[in-house]
């Protein structure tokens, strides 16, 4: 299955694994599964990084990068799909940040799942993994990123 880490669901794969749930962590480490990373979600980690509030994150934004690739991701890049998908989601006023409804549209347009924490996906028809805090064991699998 192909996957969509949400933004601090990525954080907590490279750096914080003791945050991740045991679902999430059985779903990482299976090989048959795909994992992307969405370039909006580095816009994210470095708006708020630069405005303090990404106390855990811990390592170098370009090392965070690094090791979005070493541990086998793939990149998302931004398009032209995506953004037509965003303009279509209905908009709930307990929902507004627009970096998760990027997301949203992101895994809408390319079909995949969205591995998240936040039950505000919820709202959407789309397919979504929660997760709860726990501990897990990032798969490294080399997989070039497109």
């Amino acid at each position: 299955m192909n996957y969509l880490l949400d933004t601090h669901t990525c954080i907590w794969a490279i750096g914080k694994q003791s945050k991740l749930s045991a679902t999430v962590r059985n779903i990482l480490q299976e090989e048959e599964n795909n994992f992307w990373v969405s370039k909006i979600s580095l816009l994210e980690i470095a708006i708020k990084k630069k405005i303090g509030k990404l106390e855990e994150f811990e390592i170098s934004f370009p090392e965070f990068i690094e090791s979005i690739y070493s541990s086998g991701y793939y990149m998302l890049e931004l398009s032209d799909e995506h953004f037509q998908s965003y303009i279509n989601i209905n908009f709930h006023e307990t929902h507004r940040d627009p970096f998760d409804r990027y997301l949203l549209a992101a895994a809408q347009s390319e079909k995949l799942a969205i591995i998240t924490k936040d039950d505000k996906f919820q709202l959407y028809s789309q397919s979504t993994v929660p997760q709860k805090p726990h501990q897990r064991t990032t798969k490294g699998t080399g997989k070039s990123a497109i």
